[in-house]
């Protein structure tokens, strides 16, 4: 595994910070029954924790919406922090399928007109995806800091 110094920690860890806030805006936004809302938070709160979590195993994240393969190539970096290869499965699939609910949380659907198409049940898992994203991230952070030099 890379060893970071603390300023290289430090600065990733700010990324960790704002996908911390947009999960906590995406639970509000939940409990308030905007579930188009709560997609959306979702959604960004979960890019930003796989992108922490690159970040903190020293590859660099891709600019495009599929980057399955990317994941798939950190598999055996993550799998250092007991990510198993289950859980990366799952993070492939679960990345694809909010990154195709993105477009819809935003502009609803246009052909129809309806602006909101999410519903509770929606909303709830893309939620639970961020929220298991987050603890995935917050054992590769914890790794990485005691290591830190």
């Amino acid at each position: 595994a890379m060893v970071l110094g603390k300023e290289e920690f430090w600065e990733i860890d700010k990324f960790y910070s704002k996908a911390t806030s947009i999960l906590e805006e995406a639970r509000e936004h939940a409990r308030k029954f905007e579930y188009d809302l709560c997609v959306r938070r979702s959604q960004e709160a979960f890019e930003l924790f796989l992108k922490t979590m690159f970040k903190f195993i020293g590859r660099e994240y891709p600019q495009r919406d599929d980057i399955s393969e990317e994941i798939y190539g950190v598999y055996d970096s993550l799998k250092k922090y007991d990510v198993s290869a289950q859980k990366v499965a799952q993070i492939v699939h679960r990345n694809r399928t909010l990154v195709l609910w993105r477009e819809k949380a935003f502009y609803g659907d246009e052909k129809l007109a309806v602006t909101s198409i999410f519903t509770e049940h929606e909303a709830k898992l893309a939620l639970s995806y961020a929220e298991d994203i987050s603890t995935k991230c917050f054992v590769v952070r914890s790794r990485v800091f005691s290591e830190v030099q």
